[in-house]
């Protein structure tokens, strides 16, 4: 272990990790952390694109929900962050996706395989590799008619590779035909268009792909085709991802080791955090990796492997196989278990929490959020401020948090005193279901296991579901019963009793506590700052003697109305008593700036009123941040003790 430095918590944002390059790029990060002794934590997305293309692909419609990782990554607790951008980016344009630049204004950040202006970061040699495999079909075979399938051109590699297509056909006086080349991608209809365009060029004779998981799609194309890889036609692509030595004609590819993408991207990180800890200026760094063509039988027609590639390949294949079916069965264990639950959500958690323990997780980390948050468009997603720290594990011990300990800034998720001392790297699983965000769970998943994160996600995400349901309906039992004993207690007086103050048009008691309760139980309103008034009508008693009740009630309506305009529509306003009014205003405005409005009011109102005594009132205002955990009660008592105050200084009544 190197002792020599800080320990650093470094984030890495990826796209897919099941996806080879992102898998890779995994792989090398998590090597050279583990080397460095920088705990890592992976933040699996998927792609950035709005609503309305995931609402246009119904298998993915809810598949949104992963980019709320970004949001956590902008802990202040991540030292720095690892960015594959264009990886993320890659079903929109550049001005969708660097605004994800902006979420992390004080974080330094290096983008693995992607260039901007003013951030550093580590891309491949796009031109070597390419170039020498286009030669040797030049230059050998003698080919002419090379065709290209391209990916997204704003992708800086994409573009990189595309120009080295190009500036081989220019070098040996080929012209460049643009019908040639094809943008692909990863699903079906991506295949049909390969397949549309291959029928209309018969006479390619060798055709560069962009990466290899796309070269995927055009080998079954060609195949459909009855076009014989390697004879009819030749193909190299660029990655050299596992499979491509095993496909059938094995890839010839340029290889370009994503892991070690990864690992450079961990050094420069790591000089780049020890320059800013000495205050020393760090130029904006661009660092290559190199790369190299590997002649395969894809492009060549004969066969170019050592003569033990086939067991090779079974061994690497039978190794698979079997861990696959090892996990599988660990699975569905782990699917029985979450489904033993009972209808008590503290068992069911319970149930959840040791289900998990399995030895291929280690450690893991269960974040919820304090309600489920409807996150109904990715584009305006607000992160809650808090999360709850329901349960983890770490080795052999399993600790279930009492509530009152769950909570946590979310700047504070990836350093608190629940995690190990020594270091460790996780990786990020959404807890979702369709449009509603559960929370986090973070896990020590081995690289070897990666390709189960997202069957995870919708484990855990259809427990907590299950969970949720019970819960919502033993609170509606529970709403139930509570009602039925309250009608047999109240019988037919409660049918008279509405929400409104008969005489004033504002809510009365009833109708005033019930909103308030409703509005501080707020998902959107919590954290955030409020008022509450008490407002009293003074000398109601002798307006009622002295005048008329007429004028009384016109003083109550007047005190009712100077409370509704001051504090406007948003506001909440009640009489719970005969000369006593509440109102809750949720604002950033201080108590004192309402204070003098109310007073004001009622100053105005005198000079013109052209009634023979003067209408005052006392006011306390109590300033709060709404919570879950607020006593209404509380908030009350403390508003009417601020009142009390003001009517000691009152002003004598007044008769004109």
């Amino acid at each position: 272990m190197n002792t020599t430095h800080k320990r650093y918590n470094i984030g890495l944002i990826v796209s897919d990790i099941e996806d080879d390059f992102s898998n890779h790029i995994c792989r090398g990060v998590m090597e050279e952390s583990e080397k460095m002794d920088n705990n890592l934590f992976i933040f699996p997305v998927k792609y950035l694109a709005p609503l309305s293309y995931f609402e246009a692909h119904s298998d993915i419609l809810y598949e949104y929900q992963y980019n709320v990782l970004l949001s956590y990554a902008q802990s202040k607790s991540l030292d720095a962050i690892l960015l594959c951008l264009s990886c993320i980016g890659y079903k929109t344009t550049p001005d969708v996706y660097r605004p994800v630049l902006d979420m992390f204004p004080d974080t330094p950040v290096i983008l693995l395989s992607c260039e901007e202006e003013g951030f550093p970061c580590v891309m491949y040699n796009n031109t070597i590799g390419v170039e020498e495999g286009l030669t040797r079909l030049i230059c050998e075979k003698g080919f002419t008619k090379i065709g290209m399938v391209s990916g997204d051109i704003n992708n800086t590699d994409v573009l990189e590779r595309f120009t080295a297509y190009k500036n081989a056909l220019k070098r040996y006086d080929i012209p460049f035909d643009e019908s040639r080349v094809v943008q692909g991608g990863y699903y079906e209809m991506d295949k049909i268009r390969i397949g549309e365009w291959l029928d209309a060029h018969r006479d390619l004779e060798a055709i560069f792909c962009v990466n290899d998981t796309i070269t995927k799609l055009l080998y079954e194309a060609l195949k459909e085709r009855d076009i014989v890889i390697g004879k009819d036609i030749a193909i190299f692509g660029f990655d050299d991802i596992e499979d491509a030595a095993h496909m059938n004609p094995p890839l010839a590819t340029v290889r370009a080791d994503a892991s070690l993408l990864g690992a450079y991207g961990v050094l420069e990180m790591h000089s780049l955090l020890n320059n800013m800890e000495q205050e020393i200026p760090t130029p904006v760094k661009r660092s290559v990796v190199p790369t190299t063509y590997l002649h395969r039988e894809s492009a060549s027609g004969v066969s170019v492997n050592e003569p033990t590639e086939s067991i090779n390949a079974f061994q690497y294949y039978k190794s698979r196989y079997e861990k696959m079916i090892d996990m599988n069965h660990k699975m569905n264990i782990v699917n029985r278990d979450m489904l033993m639950f009972g209808n008590d959500s503290s068992e069911s958690y319970a149930a959840l929490t040791h289900a998990l323990s399995m030895e291929e997780i280690p450690s893991y980390y269960l974040y919820f959020l304090y309600h489920p948050v409807d996150n109904l468009d990715p584009a305006t997603w607000n992160r809650p401020a808090n999360i709850y720290l329901h349960s983890y594990r770490n080795g052999d011990k399993i600790t279930e948090l009492p509530r009152t300990k769950q909570r946590l800034s979310v700047d504070e998720m990836f350093n608190h005193p629940h995690l190990p001392a020594e270091r460790k790297t996780y990786v990020l699983i959404d807890i979702y279901s369709r449009e509603q965000q559960y929370g986090v769970f973070m896990c020590e998943l081995p690289y070897e296991y990666f390709h189960y994160a997202e069957m995870l996600c919708y484990q855990i995400s259809t427990a907590v579901k299950i969970t949720s349901l019970f819960d919502t309906q033993k609170s509606l039992m529970d709403d139930k019963e509570s009602m039925v004993r309250k009608l047999q207690q109240e019988n037919s007086k409660l049918d008279n009793i509405s929400n409104t103050d008969v005489l004033t048009g504002i809510y009365n008691r009833r109708g005033f506590l019930n909103r308030l309760e409703h509005a501080l139980a707020r998902v959107d309103y919590q954290n955030k700052k409020a008022l509450l008034f008490y407002v009293d009508l003074n000398y109601l008693k002798q307006i009622n003697d002295g005048f008329s009740h007429e004028d009384g009630d016109f003083s109550i309506k007047l005190c009712a109305k100077a409370l509704c305009n001051v504090l406007g529509t948003t506001a909440l306003v009640g009489r719970i008593g005969g000369d006593e009014f509440v109102a809750f205003l949720m604002t950033d405005t201080s108590a004192g700036c309402y204070y003098n409005k109310i007073k004001e009011y009622f100053t105005e109102f005198n000079k013109t009123s052209g009634k023979p005594y003067e209408l005052t009132a006392s006011v306390g205002i109590y300033p709060f941040d709404i919570h879950a955990d607020l006593s209404i009660d509380v908030l009350l008592e403390q508003a009417d003790n601020l009142l009390y105050e003001d009517k000691h200084i009152k002003p004598a009544f007044r008769t004109k």
